[in-house]
């Protein structure tokens, strides 16, 4: 949208709605060489699917003071949802370590860019920066579940190498009960994980003459991790968190050993000085 001849506003929107893709799962190369279009005899059995998700949206917004100077804003917002049933065996879900046979992950994610870019002459040599504010901030619900359902209990066997699946099992005291796979059993995980950054940067370039010009820049970014378990415990426990901090500083110099630097790259030469 032009708002005025010095002002343009753009709207950005994306949608996908996947349900329930089959998934093939991978081959054995006895299994390509009988059948190559064939799915996995895993992935059958546990009936393997994803389902995703997505809506985002963002407004761009671009504003032209003068013939020197302009402002620039991004900001978007979007949400994502994922489930996977994957074909983990159910002895292998049973394991206390394990998150499952279906993961979903819940996402909500969102983050601006602000910058200001001025440009002008310094000793008659072009010159112009850009500085700004990056800001981003992303939120994962992960929940995961058994790939199966049972209609008696599957913890009461003694014999050694016990690994129940999926049909009729029999316990250790004869009696039996019947194994489910391929649908969505009991809750295994169920955390958050939460990650944001903030970054302020500097751009620099000035154009010594046609053969020669000068860059730098500086960024400064901080990073926040969160986790939170949920699994098992009225109270979330913090599982890590940590807050990172980095400067970053880059100098070059950029020439071009051609009459006119601005007509080619290609045979360009530079010089950069990071630390």
């Amino acid at each position: 949208f032009n708002i005025s001849d010095r002002t343009k506003l753009s709207l950005i929107t994306t949608m996908l709605d996947q349900p329930d893709n089959l998934d093939p799962g991978g081959l054995t190369a006895a299994q390509v060489a009988s059948n190559r279009t064939q799915a996995n005899p895993n992935a059958i059995t546990f009936n393997t699917r994803v389902t995703k998700r997505h809506e985002q949206a963002g407004l761009v917004l671009d504003h032209i003071f003068n013939e020197n100077n302009s402002f620039h804003l991004m900001s978007y917002y979007g949400q994502r949802a994922n489930q996977q049933f994957q074909s983990t065996s159910v002895n292998g879900q049973l394991d206390d370590r394990s998150g499952g046979g279906v993961v979903e992950i819940k996402r909500d994610f969102g983050g601006l860019d602000l910058n200001w870019a001025h440009q002008s002459l310094v000793v008659n040599m072009p010159f112009k920066f850009t500085t700004g504010l990056d800001f981003n901030k992303d939120n994962d619900h992960r929940l995961g579940y058994e790939n199966f359902t049972s209609t008696g209990a599957y913890g009461l066997a003694s014999q050694a190498n016990y690994a129940p699946g999926c049909g009729t099992n029999t316990n250790a005291d004869s009696s039996t009960y019947v194994i489910t796979c391929g649908v969505k059993g009991i809750l295994r995980r169920d955390e958050d994980n939460t990650v944001f950054n903030i970054d302020k940067y500097f751009q620099a370039a000035l154009d010594v003459n046609s053969k020669w010009a000068l860059n730098f820049g500086v960024r400064q970014s901080k990073v926040n991790f969160k986790n939170n378990d949920y699994y098992g415990n009225n109270t979330p426990i913090d599982l890590y968190t940590e807050k990172k901090g980095l400067a970053t500083k880059v100098g070059g110099i950029y020439t071009c050993p051609t009459k006119d630097r601005k007509s080619t790259r290609l045979n360009s030469s530079h010089i950069t000085i990071s630390y």
